[in-house]
């Protein structure tokens, strides 16, 4: 299955080939980026995010640190990897929680009003994960993000924030 998943059905018939044993059924096409080699879908249910990436030759590097930072003892707070793929030709099928809606969407007016104070907390969190990324705790060395930008950031709401 050479082609790339741009619909629903073909990123389901993935899912089921790779997965036979999971329930992850996606309804919605998410990602909003130009990136035309990474798509992302969230299951039904909103628990889960699947990314499906073409020809990542970094994949394994990839996996490893999501699995690093991912940990409690990191501290980091970034989205939890739950588990990945590689399909027969080459694609990558990454199954993520859904940790919120991202920074675009978040900051939408239409949407929330966002005080000055929220903003100011909403930066500092960011750069204090940024930090974490950079300078873990576990004392190993740190990750350049290298595409921070505000589709790649996820905010999760909490009910008396």
């Amino acid at each position: 299955m050479s082609n790339a998943p741009y619909d629903v059905k073909t990123a389901n018939d993935l899912l089921k080939k790779y997965f036979p044993d999971s329930a992850y059924i996606v309804d919605r096409y998410t990602l909003k980026g130009d990136d035309s080699k990474q798509f992302v879908f969230t299951t039904t249910d909103r628990t889960k995010i699947i990314k499906i990436i073409q020809n990542s030759p970094s994949f394994d590097k990839g996996i490893e640190t999501y699995e690093r930072f991912s940990h409690p003892v990191t501290g980091c707070k970034i989205c939890k990897l739950v588990t990945s793929k590689k399909t027969d030709d080459g694609m990558i099928i990454i199954v993520m929680e859904n940790c919120g809606e991202d920074l675009v969407d978040f900051l939408k007016p239409k949407v929330r009003t966002i005080t000055l104070m929220q903003l100011l907390q909403l930066s500092s969190e960011l750069l204090k994960q940024i930090i974490c990324l950079q300078n873990p705790p576990d004392g190993r060395a740190g990750v350049v993000h290298g595409d921070i930008k505000l589709e790649n950031v996820a905010v999760k709401v909490e009910a008396n924030h």
